[in-house]
């Protein structure tokens, strides 16, 4: 993503020529990509019960790393993803979107101080902070 460099976005997912396979949610009027993570370390977004893929890590979708795609060029060609997750997806979808506008909402109450310390930790690395003017927020 060319668009977003990385000495000025370091919180991207950001390496080249790799693809990023992401679930699309819109909330109102803007479109979020979450990428999908084979090694998902925290508890900000939602982690996978079932997955075919081989790995010893916990796969899921990152909320610290979501991005704002209203513009629809940003995206690429729909992918395959594992059919565990797939289907998990579709049970899902709703309680994930769901879980997704909680994550937003505190994120604007985080940038007011409204958070505590523990809670706050979910925003550190947050890619949110580059959407402010798009978002309306601040």
């Amino acid at each position: 993503m060319q668009k977003y460099p990385d000495n000025i976005y370091p919180e991207f997912e950001n390496i080249l020529n790799r693809p990023y396979v992401v679930f699309i949610i819109k909330i109102d009027n803007h479109t979020f990509a979450l990428p999908f993570r084979t090694n998902m370390n925290h508890k900000y977004g939602y982690k996978f019960k079932t997955t075919g893929r081989v790995t010893n890590y916990s796969t899921g979708l990152d909320f610290t790393k979501a991005v704002l795609v209203d513009d629809a060029s940003l995206l690429g060609d729909p992918a395959i993803i594992d059919n565990k997750e797939y289907l998990e997806l579709s049970k899902k979808h709703f309680f994930i979107r769901k879980q997704f506008i909680k994550y937003f909402e505190n994120y604007k109450r985080y940038l007011k101080n409204e958070l505590n310390e523990y809670q706050s930790k979910a925003y550190v690395y947050s890619t949110l902070k580059y959407y402010h003017k798009e978002l309306g927020i601040q």
